[in-house]
């Protein structure tokens, strides 16, 4: 979403004898995250990596290098003030979560054709595009075109916004 930045990026361990993968571990891989003033960042490791594996459960296992791929999205602080105090007019609720689209969308994909490993998603809405970019099964970009359905109705001179930005990918 236009409103929202998302950004992958790979951390890698490597080290001259085994180690043991662990969570704090990989917390300690994945390191502090930056504060962006005024914005709420979140990061998720979508993915991780033994000896140049995907390895789906990777706590307590042996490995010599070890690769995760982290999902970092962060959002304006005024929205989430904006949409929080909207929800809590409607219903009785204190607890909201935020999710990325970003990182459920890639786990179902995969999930449903498991024997694709290139592609690209769009998910497209009347406001905006979000596109999904997968190489060898891993997710290596994520972000967002400012045209949405209104952009392929208009043709190619709408629609060379988007164009631009699936090229970025």
């Amino acid at each position: 979403s236009p409103w929202q930045d998302a950004k992958v990026e790979t951390k890698t361990e490597t080290q001259d004898t085994s180690f043991t993968f662990t969570k704090s571990f990989a917390a300690n891989m994945l390191g502090q995250s930056e504060e962006i003033p005024g914005r709420s960042l979140t990061r998720t490791v979508i993915a991780t990596s033994l000896n140049g594996y995907l390895t789906k459960n990777a706590y307590g296992k042996q490995a010599k290098r070890a690769e995760i791929i982290v999902l970092a999205t962060s959002i304006d602080q005024a929205i989430i003030d904006s949409i929080e105090e909207t929800l809590r007019s409607c219903f009785h609720t204190r607890n909201i979560r935020y999710a990325s689209f970003t990182g459920p969308c890639y786990h179902a994909i995969q999930k449903l054709y498991p024997h694709e490993k290139d592609f690209l998603v769009l998910l497209v809405t009347k406001e905006s595009t979000d596109i999904l970019s997968v190489k060898r099964g891993h997710l290596v970009d994520a972000g967002s075109a400012a045209d949405g359905s209104h952009a392929f109705k208009a043709g190619t001179a709408g629609a060379s916004a988007l164009s631009g930005k699936l090229h970025e990918l």
